[in-house]
């Protein structure tokens, strides 16, 4: 018993000095592409679409319309309150979405 643990631990051994000296090492940094504004945006578009096609998918599985699909994302996602309709309100969400390059 005592023979086949060391053998075992010798050839652990061996796999790992093995695996450790047979990496070669990465002299180079990682380089990553600088991605154009029109790629980053056709690929917001695509998962925007997505992301409405699967809900819409889910609300008719619960036996929901569209338009209820659309009330809910509408009220989860508005920038302002229910209750606020002021001007003020309304200034404040243009200014958001104006801005929102600049996050």
């Amino acid at each position: 018993m005592r023979n086949t643990t060391s053998i075992l631990i010798m050839l652990t051994n061996l796999l790992f000095s093995t695996i450790g000296f047979s990496q070669t090492p990465q002299n180079s940094k990682i380089q990553l592409p600088e991605i154009p504004i029109e790629t980053k945006h056709s690929y917001s578009v695509w998962r925007t679409d997505y992301y409405i096609y699967t809900g819409i998918a889910y609300a008719k599985s619960l036996g929901m319309t569209v338009e209820d699909f659309a009330e809910y994302v509408g009220n989860v996602h508005r920038l302002t309150g229910p209750n606020d309709t002021s001007i003020a309100a309304v200034v404040r969400t243009c200014h958001f979405v104006i801005n929102i390059d600049s996050l």
